[in-house]
């Protein structure tokens, strides 16, 4: 969820000891946070902020990065990607999402991104 309305259900939604992780709210009201619910639960939030992590702790966060490209390369983790697009057609992207045809992350990708790595297009 992004905050908002979508925060008390997310947090009636979680399981004994579940953790929310928060990437920032994308529009609407802060949310405001029922105590209850996370103490009867034994549950947490915890706040992720990428901008953040990286002026605070930049090795931390290259380190974290590299785990994850190190998961994924040995496909221990699946993302969920919608699409792959390439920034030229970003307004595409915005639509998707706008839409809510977006069953998992958009990718963009730029043209040097392609020249290195090679067309990722077709890998859904």
């Amino acid at each position: 969820p992004v905050g908002d309305r979508f925060t008390d259900p997310a947090i009636r939604a979680l399981s004994w000891r579940g953790r929310l992780v928060t990437l920032g709210f994308a529009a609407g009201e802060i949310p405001k946070i029922p105590i209850n619910l996370l103490l009867l639960k034994e549950a947490s939030i915890v706040g992720a902020a990428l901008r953040e992590a990286n002026m605070n702790d930049p090795f931390g966060s290259l380190r974290e990065r590299d785990e994850l490209v190190e998961l994924h390369s040995k496909g221990l983790i699946h993302p969920l990607v919608s699409k792959i697009i390439r920034m030229q057609d970003a307004p595409e992207a915005f639509e998707l999402i706008q839409k809510r045809r977006a069953h998992g992350k958009i990718v963009l990708i730029t043209e040097a991104y392609e020249k290195k790595y090679g067309s990722t297009l077709s890998r859904l």
